[in-house]
């Protein structure tokens, strides 16, 4: 099965799963420098859902957010990191600002973040919870707060001081 598609690709895909009463889980993120918080976030989100779908934001979402320099792998290479893991059933770059299109379009039971945002004001969030829950689906957050201060951010600051 090929894991890494278009998001029109993955509607298709995704017809005949959910018509089977598969229950699909969405997660997104940059996940540059793959490190073991983003690992047992998707091992966490897995155990949620039957059909595990991460999206990969596109390179020129990563600049616009956390500057020139990032990310430090391009899209191509960590969509394909990512699709290589166990849990991960599909992967699709995402050029888009926030989720809220990709839930739209993909309908997911579950869009899933780290338990690290489950107390976030962030108006992103709440806008992303307002779509998964029109769409019938739910907000959850993974229990990983022993990891949630692994960040590729600090990471590259310590690579930095070497």
């Amino acid at each position: 099965m090929v894991k890494i598609l278009t998001r029109k690709k993955l509607i298709k895909e995704l017809k005949p799963l959910r018509k089977n009463g598969k229950k699909l889980g969405f997660c997104y993120g940059v996940f540059d420098l793959l490190h073991l918080g983003h690992v047992k976030h998707l091992e966490e989100a897995k155990k949620i859902c039957d059909v595990l779908i991460v999206g990969i934001t596109s390179d020129k979402q990563v600049k616009k957010r956390k500057g020139p320099n990032r990310p430090i792998f391009n899209e191509k290479h960590r969509a394909y990191m990512i699709s290589m893991l166990k849990p991960v059933h599909f992967v699709f770059i995402s050029s888009d600002n926030t989720a809220i299109k990709t839930i739209k379009l993909i309908k997911p039971n579950y869009c899933i973040k780290g338990e690290d945002y489950a107390d976030s004001k962030d108006k992103y969030l709440f806008l992303e919870k307002k779509a998964v829950e029109s769409v019938g689906g739910k907000m959850v957050f993974t229990k990983t707060a022993s990891f949630a201060k692994i960040k590729t951010t600090k990471i590259i600051g310590q690579i930095k001081k070497i």
